[in-house]
């Protein structure tokens, strides 16, 4: 399967997350589970390769507070209009630091998950992949639907 995500260090937190949720049995060690960056501009082009190369893509969503507006709601026509029944979309409220402030138990406001990380632990993009290990995942589990909705798109 594929997973797409907008975020350009998105691709190393969610290798680095499926290989621990397949460590700690939360998914099957069989998964097997590709990476991919992309764009509004350039979905059309990562869904067709998508699509025609894995059994399922799971694309995951930034919804900067509102999935109506917005590149997500760009994204979400693209992803309707391409009528692939295996693609799974993900929406995230905000964005991938959201799981990271959810773990931590920090709660969420109106700003961006990774603006209250960088106030509150000097988070920095560059620093996402890291945050993988350390998630907590059974809180995650229970706290943020988007979270479960991966979880179960992997499975």
């Amino acid at each position: 399967m594929a997973v797409l995500i907008e975020d350009r260090y998105g691709p190393r937190f969610i290798y680095n997350l499926v290989k621990r949720l397949k460590v700690e049995s939360f998914l099957d060690s069989s998964t097997s589970v590709k990476c991919m960056q992309y764009n509004a501009f350039k979905l059309k082009t990562a869904l067709t390769a998508s699509t025609s190369s894995y059994d399922r893509t799971v694309v995951l969503i930034d919804c900067d507070g509102n999935c109506e507006e917005g590149n997500s709601s760009q994204i979400i026509n693209i992803i309707e209009k391409s009528n692939h029944k295996s693609i799974i979309q993900v929406h995230l409220k905000w964005e991938i630091e959201e799981w990271i402030c959810v773990g931590e138990g920090i709660i969420l406001s109106s700003e961006k998950p990774s603006k209250i990380l960088a106030q509150k632990l000097k988070y920095e993009k560059k620093d996402l992949p890291r945050y993988a290990d350390n998630l907590n995942i059974v809180n995650l589990k229970k706290s943020s639907n988007s979270f479960s909705d991966f979880i179960g798109a992997l499975s």
